[in-house]
């Protein structure tokens, strides 16, 4: 005799989240898609995000992760220019962090190593200089000193 089934979770759609993003939206969606002329040739991916059949929608690839976990602090970055479109929760969010200068700035603006690995994926952030790690940074050394 097998597990039980268990019930699948209803998704239920942020509509108070959804309204307030659309409230502080200031740019219209024709105006935006202005904007995203010519950007892929100017913030490219990453060259292996050609390759079909790795990842998914928040999976990442090894190669992501090796390039995130090089950053520090100091390291310099660049965003793309309103690279997510108005009138989502998201862009709210990544006009925030987007006017970040280093990592640790878009850590203080309400960034997550998420967004990171995301926008970095799609070309919509690039590394433009400041100190990097040699090697990526290996999780599973880390020790916690935040007690």
């Amino acid at each position: 005799m097998g597990a039980p089934a268990t019930e699948k979770k209803v998704r239920t759609k942020d509509t108070a989240g959804l309204a307030a993003a659309r409230k502080a939206t200031t740019m219209t969606s024709s105006e935006w898609k202005e904007l995203q002329k010519g950007m892929k040739a100017k913030w490219p991916q990453p060259e292996y995000m050609a390759e079909p059949g790795r990842g998914g929608h928040n999976t990442y690839r090894d190669e992501t992760y090796e390039e995130i976990t090089r950053w520090t602090a100091t390291t310099k970055i660049s965003y793309r220019p309103h690279a997510k479109a108005p009138g989502t929760k998201s862009h709210v969010r990544y006009e925030a962090y987007a006017k970040a200068k280093t990592v640790g700035q878009a850590l203080e603006m309400g960034s997550w190593p998420a967004d990171w690995c995301w926008d970095w994926e799609r070309g919509f952030i690039k590394v433009v200089g400041g100190a990097k790690r040699e090697e990526p940074l290996d999780i599973s050394r880390v020790q916690d000193e935040s007690t």
